[in-house]
């Protein structure tokens, strides 16, 4: 039995041991070359090796210069046969698809390690690439240059056209223009253009310190523009993508419209993009992030019932709040609290019925009906009803105690309350 154990084992410990180049952990060194490294382990062989060359191409473009527009954290998923690729990826697939000399130096494959890719480049094969890319960037440019037109709206469209030609090239950074006997690197020259060309129009988002999540199933910023040339538009993105748009024609003050859905509760953080539209096409300028604060919305809350003794009013006050994604801070006026500026008024009707005992020394049961309603500036906007009937214990305040627990936690776990609740409010959940 001993040596049958170990005839087993030995080939389980064999087959356990997977060594992986050299290569994998550290790259060669060839001061004539650049490298590069993917890898990618999905289970999926074929996606495998797609995903592996696209990082190690990703990965030869920041071995070769910090311009080439790459990203260390690769986004990728697969979805049939189809592989997503973020915008860093699609850059350095153009770049090297003109070069036909990346040559692969090794790859390696197992069913529990994925594939590694190692690929190269030699540095005069790049070089040529850059200077012949550069050059051909700046003829580009020098045309469109050479063939400015008069009018001020033309001339604003061809400089945010050049703006958009250095932005997608990787090659922005070595190209130059000529003006007259001086050299100016082509982003800088480029830029101080249209930055000349905005004291034509201007543009102010009055923000608030904060807004509250219900206004009519929106929240509103204030978005001023004065433009002598074309529309200033503002898209509003969170990091989940743009999530409002607003335009404004010459002088205007114009209200963004953000679906309260789209926000959470406590400080967001909004990106502002900033485009003029000049004869049809449009071109951003400017972006800027700003945080701001969404609080709930305040409630004046009335709770009525026909055991006011033995009710806790702020018992079920705190328990409402605590429904998830609840969205009012609630003012008990039964307290003597109220917020005067709110246009809510919330009131609860909690009615019970104490059942007689079955017999001698039996538990109390009761029954409790929740109608919960929901006024805006006096006018029905949501209405809610439960009824539960409970095992309330030796006594009548225990049963209202459990009665009132027990109908709030059903309102509580129940999502169409929620769900109904936001949908009466237009609010997107």
């Amino acid at each position: 039995m001993k040596y049958k154990s170990m005839l087993i084992f030995i080939p389980i410990f064999l087959f356990s041991c997977i060594s992986l180049p050299d290569w994998t952990n550290r790259l060669p060194s060839d001061p004539n070359y650049y490298y590069g490294i993917g890898h990618s382990f999905t289970a999926n062989q074929a996606n495998d090796y797609q995903q592996a060359m696209a990082k190690a191409r990703v990965d030869l473009a920041r071995a070769i210069s910090s311009q080439v527009k790459s990203q260390t954290d690769v986004f990728s998923s697969y979805d049939g046969a189809n592989m997503k690729e973020t915008y860093e990826q699609r850059l350095s697939q153009k770049v090297f698809s003109k070069l036909e000399k990346i040559e692969m130096v090794d790859s390696f494959h197992h069913r529990r390690e994925g594939y590694w890719i190692l690929i190269r480049l030699e540095k005069s094969e790049w070089e040529k690439l850059k200077n012949y890319e550069t050059k051909k960037l700046e003829s580009e440019i020098a045309l469109k240059l050479n063939n400015m037109p008069n009018s001020f709206a033309g001339s604003l469209q061809i400089y945010f056209t050049i703006k958009k030609m250095l932005e997608e090239s990787p090659f922005s950074n070595y190209a130059k223009i000529k003006e007259g006997s001086n050299e100016f690197f082509a982003s800088a020259y480029i830029d101080n253009k249209i930055l000349n060309k905005k004291s034509k129009f201007s543009y102010k988002i009055q923000d608030p310190e904060f807004i509250y999540i219900t206004e009519n199933g929106y929240s509103t910023i204030n978005f001023l523009a004065d433009s002598q040339t074309g529309q200033i538009i503002v898209k509003i993105k969170n990091g989940k993508g743009y999530i409002s748009t607003a335009e404004s024609d010459n002088l205007g003050n114009t209200q963004i419209l953000i679906p309260a859905g789209r926000l959470s509760f406590g400080v967001n953080q909004l990106t502002y993009d900033f485009f003029v539209r000049v004869n049809g096409s449009e071109f951003l300028f400017e972006s800027s992030t700003r945080n701001i604060e969404v609080k709930k919305v305040p409630v004046n809350l009335f709770i009525n019932t026909n055991y006011n003794q033995n009710v806790d009013l702020g018992f079920i006050k705190s328990r409402l709040e605590s429904t998830p994604n609840f969205p009012f801070d609630l003012f008990l006026n039964n307290d003597g609290f109220m917020s005067e500026s709110s246009q809510y008024n919330m009131t609860i009707n909690l009615n019970f019925n104490i059942l007689p005992r079955a017999y001698y020394g039996a538990p109390v049961y009761a029954v409790a009906q929740i109608d919960v309603q929901l006024m805006r500036n006096g006018q029905l906007i949501f209405s809610y009803t439960k009824t539960r009937i409970q095992d309330g214990g030796a006594d009548e305040a225990t049963a209202l105690y459990r009665t009132t627990d027990t109908a709030l936690n059903t309102i509580i776990r129940d999502k169409s309350f929620i769900k109904k609740l936001y949908k009466d409010l237009g609010l997107e959940n």
